[in-house]
């Protein structure tokens, strides 16, 4: 696929670096910022830079590839009038209710990749194992990526039913923030946002703190709980012939071969093999490999979600 990409920040290094290590995948034809000191800075790195919507397009591409925030509904919007076959962020959360119908049926896909990273991918898989989910807990993904990932685990056509909320002040030892690491030993303020949501006969209970991305000490969990099981990310346990049987995950590395550098070869539940890294030994950060896999399932002709579907998941998302 050749792309040309729109915006230059955190996200867009991560198309950055998947060109660079699988270029048969995805070709960066041209990067479109807005900072003209960005642009100088991109093209040190060998990418063609322009500021310009009319000098990025003219690189030769199959699709555009938003990953912007402030500008992303304008973005859309003129990528849309141009024509162009768009592979969208997810940040629909912050527009309004008028700007994501105006934008929900460009034609195009929404860049979801929770459900395709190694561990959710693992999880979700597993879940076929249970008998009739009716409860699912998630910790630690942020609204419109917690309900990708949800759909995949139960039915939550219609409309999302009774909504308890409960938010709690609290306080612990930072850690980090979005650009670095801080282990200074100071506290910081955070609320926890519990949300219990019924989907007809099903419960949903989100748990979300303001700090999560960033703070060390917050894992992201999960669990599904069916009517002969219950799975974690520790593995599954399962009634069957009379026994409780608890089988757990295991993360495969290859640690040696590579100088040290991690990289996930695949992941077992037993002695059954539940996923492996389609990309091994080239990409082995979760995100990565799975937004990776998203844009091979484009490519491939198969099923990924639409922005309308993004938009869907985004609406949900904005109760919880």
């Amino acid at each position: 696929m050749k792309a040309v990409l729109i915006g230059s920040g955190w996200r867009s290094g991560s198309y950055q670096r998947i060109s660079r290590a699988l270029p048969g995948l995805l070709t960066i034809s041209a990067i479109m910022t807005r900072s003209k000191e960005r642009k100088e800075e991109l093209r040190d790195f060998g990418w063609n830079a322009f500021t310009s919507f009319d000098e990025a397009l003219e690189k030769d591409h199959d699709a555009v590839i938003v990953a912007t925030r402030e500008t992303m509904f304008s973005d859309l919007l003129e990528l849309d009038r141009r024509g162009e076959l768009i592979i969208s962020e997810t940040g629909f959360l912050s527009m309004t209710h008028e700007e994501k119908e105006k934008i929900r049926n460009i034609k195009g896909f929404a860049a979801e990749q929770y459900p395709y990273t190694p561990t959710f991918s693992s999880f979700i898989t597993a879940s076929k194992r249970l008998k009739d989910i009716d409860q699912v807990y998630l910790s630690g993904l942020h609204n419109h990526h917690a309900i990708a990932v949800l759909r995949k685990l139960i039915d939550i056509s219609g409309d999302a039913g009774e909504v308890e909320f409960m938010n709690f002040q609290s306080k612990i030892t930072k850690t980090g923030s979005r650009s670095l690491r801080d282990f200074s030993g100071t506290d910081e303020d955070y609320t926890r946002k519990l949300r219990f949501v019924r989907f007809g006969s099903r419960l949903y209970i989100h748990d979300f703190s303001t700090n999560q991305y960033h703070n060390y000490l917050l894992d992201i969990r999960a669990e599904a709980r069916g009517s002969n099981g219950v799975l974690t990310f520790d593995g599954l346990k399962i009634a069957k012939e009379g026994a409780v049987f608890s089988i757990p995950f295991e993360f495969h590395y290859d640690d040696e071969k590579f100088s040290g550098r991690s990289v996930l070869s695949h992941i077992t539940l037993s002695d059954e093999l539940i996923y492996r890294n389609p990309f091994y030994p080239d990409l082995s950060q979760e995100d990565e490999i799975a937004i990776a896999t998203l844009l091979r399932r484009i490519e491939e002709g198969k099923d990924v979600k639409s922005i309308a579907e993004g938009i869907d998941d985004a609406e949900i998302g904005s109760v919880l």
